[in-house]
């Protein structure tokens, strides 16, 4: 009766009355997966080939975005202690472990992955529990940075090092160097964008975002998409800055050496020559590889948010203009990557139209995409990538051939995990974006369909809740290793009930369509604010065909 009194307990901080009854249960099992993937990691569990016990390091940031808005127990105290699994290099451990600071990279290759992405996300769970709670006190919290054997964003290793020699960053004088959580923030997002390949897009090093699974080893593949979210990042970054500057703290200490990367207020770059910034960076990593000097430079905030903004605003205008593709069908979109040649991957190919989900989904979040650009966009992923008889988007259209420019990705059958399979993952992010952009309609759209396909259990053959992905047979695979679930629940609150923060002040924003609405004209959600219960109902009596939306 305990164990069952507690669960209920956790799972009534998040509910929706005016859901039907299987909507709403099927929410409550979708609910308690975030909580299990925080509690047990990427564990071995039934029909399942991944994991090793450990909570990854995309994984424990991502989950993050609903345990803040659903675990009263989760708070800025969880965030703070991630931040120690950050390098100086802007890389990070890949596992986080269940004791305060204990961290490890999982990779049983002589060098490590450097997953691509990962340096974005502790800023978009962050941003989130300070637009709940209005703490930006929480950006001066002083943490260590994590430190092992691999050095130069995992490119090089010390054969020697041995855990006994200290898992810490430390100063020339040996001890431990400490930088505020606002410091770690610019050291992933400014190393990543100096990290650029030929094309100015960050390089994508050994790995990428997972559900693409492009292996680049040491050749100079890009990844626009993981560009474009950095450079949303940047921008969001500089305007917290800005909230900081103005809540009466207007200058921050921040380490000697990261003033190399914080160019524009002494020795600036130009960001037209690659090589300028590639030999930047490699500046930086050699100053940070073995040890830091110590030293801090005082910095206005009104300069840094300039920085950070200046590198945003030109990030936006790159990618707009050199990375926009089109078909000879009349559809346009966004090219995502690069290859291990140096070749554009999306576009008109004698094989057909190559186009990948991840290529639109951060591009529109950020909007980096203009308004025509975005209804373009989901013109296309509606023409070349959505397939209901398997529950969504595919990761990519059928690219005909082996394309082992993009290594293992491309080489297994199309429709199977990574290669042009559904991922809900990512689905649920394009959901967010579409919601994020205005696309109310069609955002309802992805997440009924997914719904839908997660319930229709002679199909999906799964147990209640959301799956990694779904193979071409539409059955759900992996139901437990996922942040889908994560990203259901964070637009439902935030965007379709549209229940959010603005640096602790709260907001109703909803965006709800009229199949969301009970027979009684309302619809309703119970959730959780600034430590408070909340109890929020929209009255439609007419059940128009739409309200509230951007």
């Amino acid at each position: 009766m305990r164990n069952q009194a507690h669960w209920q307990t956790r799972l009534d901080t998040v509910s929706f009355p005016s859901f039907t009854l299987e909507q709403a249960t099927w929410l409550k099992w979708v609910q308690v997966q975030p909580i299990l993937h925080q509690c047990y990691g990427n564990s071995f569990l039934p029909y399942h080939d991944y994991g090793h016990g450990g909570r990854s390091w995309r994984d424990i940031w991502q989950d993050s975005l609903s345990l803040l808005l659903i675990d009263p127990e989760y708070d800025g105290s969880h965030l703070a202690g991630y931040y120690a699994g950050i390098r100086m290099d802007g890389s990070n451990a890949t596992m986080v472990g269940s004791r305060p600071g204990e961290f490890w990279t999982n990779d049983g290759t002589a060098l490590p992955p450097v997953w691509t992405d990962h340096g974005a996300w502790p800023f978009l769970a962050t941003r989130l529990y300070i637009d709940q709670s209005g703490d930006l006190a929480f950006l001066l919290q002083e943490q260590p940075y994590f430190q092992d054997g691999y050095r130069r964003r995992a490119t090089t290793i010390v054969p020697t090092w041995q855990e006994s020699d200290g898992t810490q960053v430390r100063t020339a004088s040996g001890e431990p160097y400490l930088g505020t959580i606002l410091e770690h923030l610019l050291v992933q997002h400014l190393t990543a964008f100096f990290n650029v390949g030929p094309h100015h897009a960050i390089r994508l090093g050994r790995t990428n975002w997972n559900d693409n699974h492009l292996d680049m080893t040491v050749e100079p593949g890009e990844s626009v998409a993981c560009s474009a979210l950095y450079a949303s990042n940047l921008l969001q970054l500089s305007r917290l800055v800005l909230h900081l500057d103005q809540s009466g703290t207007t200058e921050v200490d921040l380490a000697t050496e990261l003033m190399l990367l914080l160019d524009t207020r002494n020795d600036p770059v130009p960001y037209d020559s690659v090589a300028d910034k590639q030999q930047r960076l490699a500046q930086y990593l050699t100053l940070t590889e073995t040890t830091v000097s110590g030293c801090k430079t005082r910095v206005s905030l009104q300069d840094l948010a300039q920085d950070l903004m200046s590198k945003a605003r030109w990030l936006y205008h790159t990618i707009r203009e050199h990375e926009w593709v089109s078909s000879r069908d009349g559809f346009g979109w966004f090219n995502g990557f690069y290859d291990y040649q140096g070749q554009q991957v999306e576009g008109d190919f004698p094989n057909g139209v190559r186009m990948t989900l991840a290529g639109q989904v951060f591009v529109l979040m950020g909007s980096i995409a203009t308004s025509a650009q975005a209804r373009q966009i989901v013109r296309a992923v509606n023409h070349y990538l959505l397939d209901p008889q398997v529950g969504g988007h595919r990761l990519n259209s059928d690219f005909a051939t082996a394309y082992p420019h993009l290594e293992r990705c491309f080489c297994s059958g199309f429709g199977h995990k990574s290669q042009g399979a559904v991922s809900s993952h990512l689905e649920m992010m394009y959901a967010y974006a579409l919601y994020q952009r205005g696309f109310v309609r069609e955002g309802y759209e992805v997440l009924e369909r997914m719904s839908q396909h997660c319930r229709n259990f002679p199909v999906s053959r799964i147990y209640p809740g959301i799956p990694d992905y779904f193979n071409r047979k539409g059955r759900g695979m992996y139901p437990y290793l996922t942040s889908a679930a994560s990203w259901l629940l964070f637009t439902l609150i935030t965007c379709v009930f549209g229940v959010r923060g603005t640096i602790g002040h709260l907001s109703l924003s909803p965006r709800l369509v009229r199949e969301q609405f009970a027979l009684d004209g309302r619809a309703t959600i119970a959730t959780r604010f600034a430590g408070r219960k909340l109890n929020v109902s929209y009255a439609n009596p007419g059940r128009w065909i739409m309200v509230c939306t951007r």
